[in-house]
């Protein structure tokens, strides 16, 4: 009578609709015959739990094992023993899965479990939560991840930012994307990123259906380098020369040395390798 009156009060109208009325066989052990019932939520037979197999009272289920059987409480993890609707011959006990998986029988009781089943009709979707339960609908977004949190880019490079769900079949995956500083980076809402300018940005993914669920990745844009030419660490044809000409020089038809140069406006260059005058390098390295 539970099932059938007080039971159905800790559903909603919607829950309920989803549950189709299951017509099943039960035994009456005084007539030694069986007889059908309606109900949406009906205890199940020991044949349907792989405990007997009379036949009559419907087919196993899939409880294949003891461990199959065990029922444990969600809330503590301890097991409890649970009814079946199976009388037995002695008409003044009934059976009930024991917390071990086993077939025990007792008086009737309120002091064990119950632990009712029902048929959902075909077109209805569950859909198993992290908290152990099925559920109608899908579970709420918890958590978002970015693979990379934080990145360092030159100007121009790019960058893909792939996230991840918690549950991974969440109700609403649906994101935003947004970079606090878009002159440094920018993102698209497909999470790629691109560098513009050196500096530091934060990029931000969040939840549409809770603005309180996001991630960040910092990103670090750096100027491009330079690349030096190897040609530069190569000495000139003019860097080792042994005289050097100086149209300034008539008298000797411009062919001078730095050494003949000193102390006329032409000093020795910080490396000793070259006299200099003004912004002009005359490279001798003969005469040192």
């Amino acid at each position: 009578t539970y099932l059938t009156t007080g039971f159905l009060n800790n559903f909603t109208q919607d829950e309920l609709s989803h549950v189709e009325e299951t017509t099943y066989s039960t035994e009456n052990t005084l007539t030694d015959s069986y007889y059908n019932l309606t109900d949406r939520f009906f205890l199940l037979s020991a044949t349907e739990v792989g405990l007997e197999n009379d036949g009559k009272e419907g087919t196993n289920i899939g409880f294949n094992s003891n461990d199959d059987r065990v029922a444990c409480r969600l809330d503590n993890g301890f097991a409890y023993f649970w009814w079946l609707r199976t009388p037995h011959f002695s008409s003044s006990y009934v059976c009930y899965v024991n917390s071990d998986g086993l077939l025990k029988i007792n008086s009737p009781s309120i002091s064990n479990g119950v632990r009712p089943a029902c048929h959902i009709k075909a077109d209805t979707h569950v859909y198993l939560w992290s908290d152990g339960y099925y559920h109608l609908e899908k579970e709420p977004l918890q958590i978002i991840t970015l693979d990379i949190t934080s990145k360092t880019l030159t100007i121009g490079e790019t960058l893909k930012l792939n996230v991840t769900f918690t549950p991974v079949d969440a109700d609403d995956k649906s994101v935003t994307w947004s970079s606090n500083n878009e002159t440094v980076a920018t993102v698209d809402q497909n999470g790629a990123v691109k560098a513009l300018s050196p500096g530091i940005t934060t990029i931000t993914v969040t939840s549409n259906a809770d603005s309180t669920i996001k991630a960040t990745c910092e990103i670090t844009v750096t100027a491009k380098t330079t690349p030096s030419d190897p040609d530069d660490d190569k000495p000139s044809s003019q860097s080792k020369p042994e005289k050097v000409y100086d149209p300034d020089d008539a008298n000797k038809d411009g062919v001078v040395t730095c050494e003949e140069k000193l102390g006329s406006g032409w000093i020795w260059s910080e490396d000793q390798k070259a006299c200099i005058r003004q912004e002009l390098v005359i490279v001798d390295t003969s005469v040192k």
